[in-house]
């Protein structure tokens, strides 16, 4: 489902009834743009992963559920479910899952520091 949103115009999805799941490899699913920021869901059988590589966005992973890694820049982080990982413009960025992962990436076109806070 891909929906664009207005001023006056609101959306309500249940992201954990959206989760579709593949052994052939992680299932990403565009959900909403709103302005410059794309929300996409990703799900992740135990042990698939997305390679690290770069892309030209800022996004912030939110992990909805299970654990694993999250590559952002130079730095390794052991996630799990309820913790963000943000990744700036431009930065390295992978996801390695130990166990069934659903994140909800949250991309943004235009601009790319970001600081996340602990």
């Amino acid at each position: 489902m891909t929906q664009e949103t207005g001023e006056n115009r609101g959306a309500r999805l249940n992201l954990m009834q959206m989760a579709e799941f593949s052994r052939d490899g992680p299932v990403k699913k565009d959900l909403m743009r709103a302005g410059q920021t794309d929300l996409v869901l990703v799900c992740f059988e135990s042990g698939q992963e997305i390679l690290p590589h770069r892309e030209p966005y800022a996004v912030q992973f939110l992990v909805l559920s299970g654990e694993g890694t999250i590559v952002s820049g130079d730095d390794e982080y052991q996630v799990e479910t309820g913790h963000l990982v943000a990744v700036a413009a431009n930065g390295m960025r992978g996801i390695r899952c130990r166990t069934r992962m659903i994140i909800l990436g949250i991309r943004h076109v235009v601009g790319g520091n970001q600081t996340c806070r602990e």
